[in-house]
C-alpha cells in the first residue's frame, strides 16, 4: 500500500467517523423531538379530559333543565289535544 492510498484510507475512515457522529446527533435530536410531541399531546389530552371533568356537572344540570321543559312541553301539547278533543254534547 502506498503512501497516497494510505493517506487516502486514513481520510476516509475520518470522513466516515465525522458522518456517524453527525447521524448519531441527529438521531438523538430526532428522539427528544419525538417525546416533545408525546408529551405535547398527552398535556393537550389531558387538559381536554380535566375540563370535560370540571365542566361535567354543569352539563348534567343543563341536560336535566332540557328534559324538564321537554316533559313541560309535552304536557302542554296533551292537555290541548284534551281541551280541543272536548265536546260536552
Amino acid at each position: 500500500m502506498t503512501e497516497e492510498e494510505k493517506k487516502l484510507l486514513e481520510d476516509t475512515a475520518n470522513s466516515v467517523e465525522e458522518c456517524l457522529t453527525i447521524l448519531k446527533r441527529m438521531q438523538r435530536s430526532r428522539r427528544f423531538e419525538l417525546f416533545i410531541k408525546i408529551g405535547y399531546w398527552v398535556i393537550i389530552l389531558g387538559m381536554a379530559f380535566g375540563a370535560y371533568y370540571l365542566i361535567q356537572p354543569y352539563l348534567d344540570s343543563l341536560m336535566s333543565v332540557y328534559s324538564g321543559i321537554n316533559s313541560n312541553l309535552d304536557q302542554i301539547n296533551n292537555l290541548k289535544n284534551n281541551v280541543l278533543d272536548f265536546n260536552p254534547f
